[in-house]
């Protein structure tokens, strides 16, 4: 048996808008709360806190807003898509006829493998979700 644990680095930096809206409608979000979603996140601005004072104001654009009420709801619903995808997801480990999943937290992921080869496509995945 391998367990195996992954903590995404930077993880918001890599969450692009379009990708979890898109995720978040495979999951089922859909109408108005999935529009408001959307437009909470689509023109961000932000002014940054120096020890010198405000900087102007800079538009973002596009960010899934990382200290938000949602953000971390969004965050987790788009690791979910690692583990589901059947083709390039993280495996699920057989014990007797009990299936294990791995578990995803935020930008975190336990995973367990009853073979090296499993271990091996799962460090794979994430590997790939890093990039």
């Amino acid at each position: 048996m391998y367990i195996q644990f992954y903590d995404i680095v930077k993880c918001f930096d890599k969450l692009w808008l379009k990708d979890v809206m898109y995720d978040l409608g495979n999951n089922g979000a859909t109408g108005k709360m999935y529009r408001i979603i959307y437009l909470l996140n689509n023109r961000t601005r932000i002014i940054i806190k120096t020890p010198y004072g405000n900087t102007e104001e800079y538009d973002i654009g596009e960010l899934v807003r990382q200290g938000s009420v949602l953000g971390a709801v969004i965050s987790a619903n788009s690791l979910e898509t690692v583990t589901k995808d059947s083709e390039y997801g993280l495996t699920e480990t057989t014990m007797g006829t009990l299936q294990i999943y791995p578990l995803c937290f935020l930008d975190d992921i336990a995973a367990l493998s009853n073979t090296l080869l499993q271990a091996e496509k799962n460090q794979t995945v994430i590997e790939v979700y890093q990039d």
